[in-house]
């Protein structure tokens, strides 16, 4: 979502599975959200199963009740040419799902006043890239977060690669990871103007108090070593 956003590689399986009730809970089975018993290698079996139907090569299933890990299993490969197995350590890419993450992280700078909602986004940072069309000095922070800048999903999806706007900020939908690549920009430059610096306010504002120990915009070494490649 910033500068530095990796490809798009995300699997994320989530399978609600309706068994017949088992006569008693165990410790290898779990409890589901209708207060049914399911085994633990029912879940297993059927996500190995969607996996190949669905040729996803690695996952990492994690099942949370009452605020407790009750089930937590890897499967597959993180690297499928290199034979590398998925482990508890494996980082996958958040992706598209990183933006509810970023707009928490936008609030807190309304919350501190120094961002307005309403606000055009040009009056705290001009956009060299889409100056040629003057209906973006009307695009908002709300409307950039809402999705409806004018802006395409990515430039490179557009036949002329460009940036452009199309439709009246404000008036229709589009999903635009664009306008968020804008919004980002708008905090990096309250922040000192580099990407680092902005990192480091997210890590304080969000990632730190919410105990998100792994979970980063810009690459780290950490999770170059660890992460599930494309």
């Amino acid at each position: 979502m910033l500068k530095y956003r990796l490809s798009p590689l995300l699997f994320i399986v989530i399978s609600f599975i309706q068994l017949n009730n088992c006569s008693s809970p165990g410790k290898e089975e779990i409890e589901n959200f209708q207060g049914i018993y399911i085994l633990k290698d029912s879940i297993d079996y059927h996500v190995k199963t969607k996996m190949q139907e669905l040729k996803i090569p690695g996952a990492s299933l994690a099942i949370i009740n009452k605020g407790k890990i009750v089930h937590h299993q890897t499967y597959g490969y993180a690297n499928l040419e290199e034979k590398i197995k998925v482990t508890k350590k494996t980082i996958f890419e958040g992706a598209s799902i990183s933006k509810s993450i970023f707009s928490f992280f936008v609030m807190k700078y309304v919350e501190e006043g120094r961002l307005d909602l309403d606000k055009p986004l040009f009056e705290y940072l001009a956009y060299p890239d889409i100056a040629h069309d003057e209906r973006y000095k009307a695009i908002t922070a709300r409307m950039v977060l809402s999705h409806r800048s004018g802006f395409p999903n990515w430039r490179e999806n557009e036949p002329d690669k460009k940036l452009k706007i199309k439709f009246e900020p404000g008036t229709d939908f589009e999903y635009s990871g664009e306008g968020y690549q804008y919004l980002a920009m708008v905090l990096k430059e309250m922040d000192g103007g580099n990407w680092a610096d902005l990192e480091s306010k997210f890590q304080n504002k969000v990632a730190k108090p919410l105990n998100m120990e792994h979970t980063v915009f810009i690459p780290t070494e950490y999770m170059e070593q660890n992460k599930a490649e494309p």
